[in-house]
């Protein structure tokens, strides 16, 4: 392989594996301003970030649930988000897992 070259499928890994980081801030970010009942943007940011990032790997529940959560953001209605937050921490986790032992050496 020419100098050059990379190492696509080790891209492709390492970029997995930031993704299965970066949801477990996400999800804290959710968690945290849903507790407190606070729309603010962080809240929108971080459910439409974890949103984005599901479509990668085709992980349509999890994309749901973070546009629901969004939603709540946008709207300032709290009431149904515990719900959504639990089902989403739930699934991020499971495509976390699947990622990791897929990609981490």
């Amino acid at each position: 392989m020419p100098k050059a070259a990379l190492d696509f499928s080790r891209l492709e890994g390492r970029l997995r594996c930031v993704y299965a980081e970066d949801a477990e801030r996400a999800i804290s970010l959710i968690r945290d301003r849903v507790s407190r009942f606070d729309p603010s943007t962080t809240l929108r940011r971080a459910a439409h970030t974890l949103k984005g990032s599901a479509i990668h790997f085709s992980a349509k529940y999890v994309q749901a649930l973070a546009e629901e959560l969004e939603e709540y953001g946008t709207k300032s209605a709290f009431v149904d988000a515990p719900a959504a937050l639990t089902k989403l921490k739930y699934e991020t986790d499971r495509l976390r897992d699947r990622i990791r032992s897929r990609y981490v050496d």
